[in-house]
């Protein structure tokens, strides 16, 4: 670039500089040079991401999961190989057959996968995610120098100049740490109840039934509005629209997952992950000139329309199940989370901290990529460069994360009562009526159609005999009817599909063949079929709460604005086996109403109705008095007289007590009688025997009579003395 020679001002970082046309020159080469070499690091990049893409799609076929999902779709849908005849079964109900099939089988199929999937999903979300309770806590994390130091008496000055006991300053350290904890706690709490968290988790709990994993999210950046309205200088209310970054947890489909297929049991053992979905050319346009999107990308990726990356590991395109109308005109978008080199970073326009802190010779990073291209690359919101997904099984199978869903279970009952009910239907087709055998050597239908039906004639063929005719024209055969054999075998598939679920049907409010006919039985068999739902709570425990919170617990040490709620705790999740353990204490709660009014037990009505209302997931407050409410009741009542009916119920209570206590002492002293009475007897019999002088028997026997008046005596007194204090009022 010449212009005589003269030199030339531009700006370089923000200042005007002055260069000579040859300089100017060397920098538009340096810059083309470093434009290349960015390109070709993007290529290479490229390459080596969409490599490990092909091993993760290939990984995750080779493992069989895929037809494992297929089948389990197929069972929840009540599809099989009978009724599924290519694509054409989008123009049917599922298991009809088609109107152009000449088959006579029966091809109906009985669909218990379906119950049993809703059932399992349904009882499992209502006992996990209650909406007057959390699955997790957040508590300080324990210092045993301070636990040690909780009885030291030993007198301490602060810093600021107070006097103290170490055991007090223990007591407030502690208490701030656990203030710190609960605003730690319900910061957490407010972002999962923003983005619907218990909603996202219902649809994993169905994933994980249906099909054996569920896949959840999170914590990942969404930004947030919402409108406020503010009063201004001049007292006029205005709208204002608020932004803000908050982090959410989203449901992915299984389908869309493919870990690192050296993963083994857990996707964050893997050094890579992989995210695919689907994306409109109006959206990528609308991606043009976001942070961190590579615009010259964006349009080539336009320019190039959508290509078909890979269509592997894709589920199965049917209504309601990954079918989308036009589909072909999407893009699919991939997200990958791994460890990227700094310059790798750098070339994809990330602007990468001097500080950042490297994992295995990378950086944790996120890049997305549509049709094989690059259009982004950031660093991992969370510096721990933790994967924010979770995968939790149904059942686990070892040495990968995927497990079994209840479909896989119950797959073998279901083929067997699909098999059994089929020939039942062939063979009530069949017996409904008797075969017919006709002669056609002596009769024909005078109508031409061998069919038989009321009021039919029948003309003799030329030469045919009546009597031949009347023996020998028609039989009929019938065929017999199997029903009752088949229907054991019914009753047997129903049986072993609740014994392989360990879910009886009163799960799903029907009476199955193993429920019991009384109430002692059916609690037993709840209690046992409960073994089920807690080993699930133990599972989502291990792999939704712990990791899934923890990450939330690490976006707040590095996002949060609020430094009191910063702080090291540690993340509890016992809430879901102790929220299945409430679940099944629900019909104790019940049954515990007429112990509640005796005093004897020391229950307190007003907790007892709290519990008995979540239990009911009822809201107690709303039933309540209030703290005011309460507070006016109680003193009016201290305001009235005593109201006589309970005046009248006390003294019941008191002579009835009164009474008991009677009783008691009277048993105590025909006891006592009566031990007097055989020891007497027992120094007679001695006496007589030994034939000792010493003392009569008749004195003996005296001495029995005294006692017995004595006794007696005790007993009149002890009567009329309860019958004057009751006369006179004492007793109550």
């Amino acid at each position: 670039m010449e212009l005589d020679g003269a030199p030339i001002e531009v700006e370089i970082d923000g200042q005007m500089v002055t260069l000579t046309p040859e300089q100017v020159q060397a920098l538009k080469e340096e810059h083309e040079r470093a434009e290349e070499e960015r390109n070709a690091r993007l290529a290479n990049l490229a390459t080596a991401l969409y490599g490990k893409r092909k091993e993760a799609i290939q990984g995750r076929a080779s493992s069989g999961v895929e037809e494992e999902w297929r089948q389990a779709e197929d069972a929840y849908d009540g599809i099989d190989d009978t009724t599924r005849q290519g694509d054409e079964w989008r123009t049917k109900p599922p298991g009809q057959r088609l109107p152009e099939s000449d088959s006579p089988r029966s091809t109906v199929l009985p669909n218990i996968t379906r119950p049993y999937v809703d059932t399992a999903a349904s009882k499992i979300g209502d006992m996990l995610l209650p909406s007057d309770d959390r699955a997790f806590a957040i508590s300080p994390t324990p210092v045993p120098e301070l636990i040690d130091a909780k009885e030291d008496n030993t007198e301490v000055e602060l810093s600021t100049g107070t006097k103290t006991t170490v055991a007090q300053a223990v007591q407030d350290v502690l208490a701030l740490a656990k203030e710190s904890a609960d605003a730690a706690q319900e910061q957490i709490d407010d972002w999962l109840t923003e983005c619907q968290f218990h909603g996202e988790l219902r649809e994993v709990i169905m994933d994980c039934s249906r099909v054996g994993s569920g896949v959840i999210k999170g914590p990942i950046p969404e930004k947030k509005a919402h409108t406020r309205w503010s009063k201004g200088p001049d007292g006029i209310f205005r709208v204002e629209r608020v932004e803000k970054i908050k982090p959410v947890s989203r449901r992915i489909s299984c389908w869309n997952l493919f870990p690192d297929p050296s993963c083994g049991e857990s996707i964050h053992n893997g050094g890579y992950i992989w995210e695919r979905d689907e994306i409109t050319g109006k959206q990528l346009v609308k991606l043009k000139g976001l942070e961190g999107y590579l615009d010259e990308a964006i349009d080539d990726v336009l320019e190039e329309g959508p290509k078909a990356a890979i269509h592997e590991g894709e589920p199965p395109q049917r209504d309601g199940i990954g079918s989308v109308h036009g589909r072909d005109s999407l893009y699919q978008i991939w997200y990958f989370h791994g460890m990227i080199e700094r310059d790798d970073l750098e070339a994809c326009g990330c602007n990468v901290d001097d500080d950042a802190p490297e994992i295995a010779g990378g950086i944790a990073a996120k890049v997305t990529m549509v049709n094989d291209r690059i259009i982004r690359a950031v660093m991992n919101p969370l510096d721990t460069g933790a994967f924010p997904y979770d995968v939790i099984p149904y059942q686990k199978v070892r040495g990968r994360p995927w497990g079994k869903g209840l479909g896989s279970h119950v797959s073998v009952p279901q083929r067997i009562l699909t098999a059994a009910l089929r020939a039942m239907m062939d063979n009530a087709g069949r017996s409904a009526g008797p075969q017919a055998v006709v002669n056609k050597n002596l009769i024909k239908p005078q109508n031409g159609q061998w069919t038989i039906t009321p009021w039919k004639v029948w003309e003799p063929v030329p030469n045919a005999d009546i009597e031949d005719i009347q023996r020998q024209a028609f039989a009929f055969i019938n065929v017999a009817s199997a029903q009752g054999d088949l229907m054991a075998i019914v009753q047997f598939a129903l049986r072993m599909a609740e014994e392989i679920t360990g879910m009886p049907l009163m799960f799903q409010g029907q009476m199955g063949v193993k429920t019991p006919d009384t109430l002692g039985g059916m609690q037993l068999l709840q209690n046992n079929a409960s073994s089920t739902l807690r080993r699930l709570a133990r599972l989502f425990d291990d792999y939704i709460t712990e990791p899934h919170i923890g990450r939330y617990y690490d976006w707040l040490m590095q996002y949060g604005e609020d430094n009191k709620a910063k702080g090291d705790y540690v993340i509890d999740a016992r809430g879901s086996s102790a929220l299945v353990e409430r679940a099944l204490q629900n019909e104790r709660i019940m049954q515990m109403a007429p112990l509640v009014l005796n005093p004897a037990f020391g229950i307190d009505p007003m907790r007892w109705f709290a519990e008995m209302s979540k239990s009911q997931h009822l809201d107690p407050k709303a039933f309540q008095y209030t703290e005011d409410e309460r507070a006016k009741l109680e003193e009016q009542r201290s305001q009235q007289p005593p109201d006589p009916r309970i005046a009248a119920a006390q003294m019941r209570f008191e002579d009835s007590r009164e009474k008991r206590q009677f009783d008691a002492e009277q048993r105590d002293l025909d006891r006592q009688h009566e031990a007097r009475l055989m020891l007497f007897e027992r120094m007679i019999a001695q006496e007589e025997l030994a034939g000792e002088q010493s003392i009569s028997v008749d004195k003996i026997k005296a001495m029995l009579a005294q006692t017995a008046i004595k006794s007696q005596t005790d007993k009149e007194l002890f009567a009329a003395e309860r019958a004057l204090k009751l006369r006179t009022g004492q007793g109550i």
